[in-house]
């Protein structure tokens, strides 16, 4: 059964910290990746969620895993407790069968990995040393040709510990503290990239055009001007407040020249829909329970022009999936009030052509908590969903699956029938999930 404990997080931050008021950017990092080879497996990361009853220091096993996408049992790709640490952010290599994977470990460092035939090589590091601290992983992304990995970090001071994580409330100096920031690595040279200037953006989230010749990312900027960056919002009685706005960066990654798509917006979830249209959200800088202000636009970067395809209004979308044949596009819209106490939610799965006009709109039935991106299957007629972040993972019970208190964390939706098959209701943790707690703590230190 949960635990009161358990019950109070869940209420607490899968109500806040997951709906507007939260790192509302960070729905946009997928719970799931499908590997090339032919079986398509699925990889994930299986967490023991007994770290909400224990303590983060005393979190238990996590496991990189994969699975066959009709479901059934998981195999462990890599434990992270053989190495003292743990996974975060991985990506599926686009072409090899291959994963990509960051590991945290206390007294170490960060170390990212790529793993392949049974064995893993370091590609990157980041040693711990008198400036810099813990790092997690919030997103890994491959370019379509695998050559490159977009790098998402957030950084903690240098004395930070993993026991800190469980007392963020005794930690007020944190927010001046973090640090969201962002690299591009060269797989083949090792070369190593600062992609921005982390005292002026805060940088979360990624998305490749089809070609790879340009990656557009989230960057979050000191708008109000008082010497720190917020990537959430601040919460009021019946509002919420982004005092600090999010913006979106385009970069040509043959001459490192940035475009920036300047709005007085946040602007989030990111997704090519060629190798120059860009759709995303944006939100107003006030969210109220009945108002979010929320629209997908279009960027066409030839043009420089800005238009509105889709207004969405009174609901927050999780993220946007082009599909494998470029042909159509699927998001996820939920309302503010996503979960209720017995985890239940109001989200549904739209499908279009790339006009996004007229969607298809199908209820999600078969998943609680926040739903994240979708995640298209290589045949293109169906898409995984996950409730990977807090709204899914902490109402799973430690004692393992239950039926009766236990959500289902993973599902196939088919679009030629609209049936949701539940293939796991294993805890599933989002990578991005440190980052969104430390991220909306941030913003909120006295929140209770």
């Amino acid at each position: 059964m949960l635990s009161k404990k358990r019950l109070l997080l869940t209420t607490v931050l899968a109500s806040f910290a997951l709906t507007a008021g939260g790192c509302i950017d960070l729905t946009a990092v997928p719970g799931v990746a499908i590997l090339p080879g032919d079986d398509h497996q699925v990889v994930f990361l299986e967490a023991n969620p007994t770290f909400i009853d224990s303590g983060f220091a005393n979190r238990g096993t996590d496991l990189l895993v994969t699975m066959e996408l009709t479901g059934g049992g998981t195999v462990a790709y890599y434990d992270a407790e053989l190495s003292g640490g743990f996974v975060t952010a991985f990506d599926a290599h686009p072409i090899e069968d291959a994963i990509a994977f960051v590991v945290t470990e206390e007294g170490v460092g960060m170390t990212i990995k790529l793993a392949q035939d049974g064995s893993s090589t370091d590609v990157a590091s980041f040693p711990l040393s008198d400036e810099q601290g813990l790092a997690f992983g919030t997103q890994l992304v491959f370019s379509p040709d695998g050559r490159y990995l977009a790098i998402a970090l957030v950084e903690f001071p240098a004395e930070f510990t993993f026991v800190q994580f469980d007392t963020l409330g005794e930690t007020p100096e944190l927010p001046t503290q973090l640090r969201f920031v962002a690299y591009l690595l060269d797989t083949t040279t090792g070369e190593l990239v600062p992609l921005h200037d982390p005292t002026t953006e805060a940088v979360t989230t990624f998305v490749w055009n089809p070609a790879g010749t340009h990656l557009a990312y989230t960057a979050w900027v000191d708008t109000n001007a008082d010497g720190r960056i917020l990537v959430s919002a601040i919460s009021g009685q019946e509002e919420f407040t982004f005092v600090d706005l999010c913006q979106l960066r385009i970069r040509e990654v043959a001459t490192g020249a940035i475009t920036p798509i300047a709005s007085e917006t946040v602007d989030v979830v990111p997704e090519f829909l060629d190798n120059e249209r860009l759709a995303y959200v944006a939100y107003d800088p006030v969210i109220t329970e009945d108002q979010t202000g929320a629209a997908i636009h279009l960027y066409d970067m030839a043009e420089g022009a800005d238009s509105i395809v889709h207004d969405v209004s009174t609901r927050l979308v999780s993220g946007i999936a082009l599909a494998p044949d470029n042909s159509r596009v699927a998001w996820v819209e939920y309302t503010f009030e996503v979960v209720n106490n017995d985890g239940s939610n109001y989200a549904s799965l739209l499908l279009s052509d790339l006009s996004f006009t007229e969607p298809v709109e199908i209820e999600i039935t078969e998943l609680n908590g926040v739903v994240d991106v979708p995640v298209w299957i290589p045949d293109a007629n169906a898409v995984l969903l996950t409730a990977s972040g807090f709204g899914g993972t902490l109402l799973v019970s430690t004692d393992g699956p239950d039926e009766e208190t236990d959500p289902n964390t993973l599902v196939r939706v088919d679009f030629g029938t609209g049936e949701q098959t539940v293939l796991s209701d294993h805890p599933l943790l989002n990578p991005s999930i440190l980052s969104a707690a430390a991220g909306v703590y941030a913003a909120n230190p006295d929140e209770e």
